[in-house]
């Protein structure tokens, strides 16, 4: 379990949490350059991942839900005393992404941009506790507060700049394999 756990964590980081700067960028190239990139098969292609990962985290809660031991911590989590934000957390994570099954929904952008966010909103304002406990902490040192600012400012960059290599990436092979892909051949019978 410790492995499927390490490989979910290198897709977050990798892939998940770059699909909200990689639909921002992907939005701002098709409006700027107009039909001259297949910026909607790109689109197509990051609705199935998310839908591939909610499938594969669903799986894996269920899993851990049945078979796990840790089904008390998700018991008491569903019926304690936050319990309702617990459930809107949970039906956020698996359902909504399965709202892009429905593809006048999936070719949406903000649309999309509100499902990748729904999928981690948990880990969001985890951060969002994080940064701002840091930023009101009275122990640290007089510098504590400018260089940790510049470590998030520095991780944001990262992250912009893994979703436009994403991007490129993928309207490059898209154009590629136009290019190359075998014409039809007109018969002349």
């Amino acid at each position: 379990m410790n492995t499927y756990d390490s490989i979910l964590r290198i897709i977050d980081v990798n892939l998940i949490y770059c699909l909200i700067p990689a639909l921002l960028i992907l939005f701002f190239i098709e409006k700027i350059f107009k039909n001259r990139f297949p910026t909607r098969k790109v689109l197509n292609v990051i609705r199935y991942i998310i839908i591939s990962y909610s499938i594969i985290t669903l799986t894996h809660f269920l899993f851990l839900a049945f078979f796990s031991n840790e089904n008390t911590a998700i018991m008491n989590r569903s019926n304690g005393p936050y319990a309702i934000f617990y459930w809107i957390l949970f039906i956020t994570t698996t359902a909504l992404p399965f709202s892009l099954f429905i593809k006048k929904l999936g070719t949406k952008y903000w649309y999309m941009i509100l499902v990748v966010f729904s999928l981690k909103i948990g880990a969001f304002y985890e951060y969002f506790v994080i940064l701002t406990t840091s930023f009101h902490r009275d122990y640290g040192t007089e510098n504590y507060n400018e260089n940790f600012l510049n470590t998030v400012l520095i991780g944001i960059s990262l992250l912009f700049l893994q979703s436009l290599i994403f991007v490129i990436i993928g309207l490059y092979s898209f154009s590629f394999y136009n290019r190359i892909k075998p014409q039809k051949v007109k018969s002349f019978l």
